[in-house]
This record gives C-alpha cells, structure tokens and sequence, in this order.
C-alpha cells in the first residue's frame, strides 16, 4: 500500500481524497442512490448497491452481516484486497458508509469473524 494512504485514520477530509486520487491502493465506493451517483462521483468511484451485494438475511432478519467467504467475494468484485485502503462515500451524512462498515467488519478481507 502506498505509504501516505498507510498513515490515515479511519475518516479522510475531501481535500485528502483529492489529494491522493491517484495512488496505488485507494477504492473509492459510492453507495448513494444511482441517481446521485448518475448526477455526480468522485473521480473513479465506483457505485454499489451495498445492501443487495454485501448483506445477508438470517432468520428472516434483512440487513445482516455475511459470512466472511460471501464478504470476500464481494470485496474482490469490487477490486478491495486486505491491502486496499476503502474510502466509502453516501448521500446520508455518513449513515450508510457507517452501516456498511458495521455490516462487513466481519468479512472484511484478510480478517476473521
């Protein structure tokens, strides 16, 4: 991973996305609506429909955490490695990124459940 992408803390400012665009190891996922995502994205975001490719249904209880094989093939349709550094963007002041984040710590490449 590229080195200064190594050193950031788990919230990035847009000034530092801008900055490090281009560096090796950076995935930028959008989880806005498809609309938004149509309207405007950061330069190589790619939108995802996390809820319907990441979540899983247990129990008849919708919006919960895969198992982790099932959130690392997820993870790699997106091109995100254990090496890769994620910065997720919404349209929801942060809310979806945060749920996404609590819906895959548990497959998250190269961790355990």
């Amino acid at each position: 991973m590229d080195e200064k992408l190594a050193a950031t803390g788990p919230l990035v400012t847009t000034q530092w996305l801008e900055d490090n665009l281009e560096s090796a190891g950076l995935r930028i996922l959008d989880i806005c609506t498809r609309k938004a995502y149509e309207e405007g994205h950061a330069p190589g975001a790619v939108w995802t429909e996390w809820e319907r490719q990441l979540c899983a249904t247990v129990d008849g209880v919708e919006m919960m955490a895969p198992e982790p094989d099932d959130a690392a093939r997820t993870f790699g349709s997106w091109d995100i490695t254990p090496e890769t550094l994620v910065v997720v963007m919404d349209d929801r002041a942060g809310l979806l990124a945060a749920a996404l984040l609590r819906t895959s710590a548990r497959g998250r490449p190269g961790r355990g459940a």
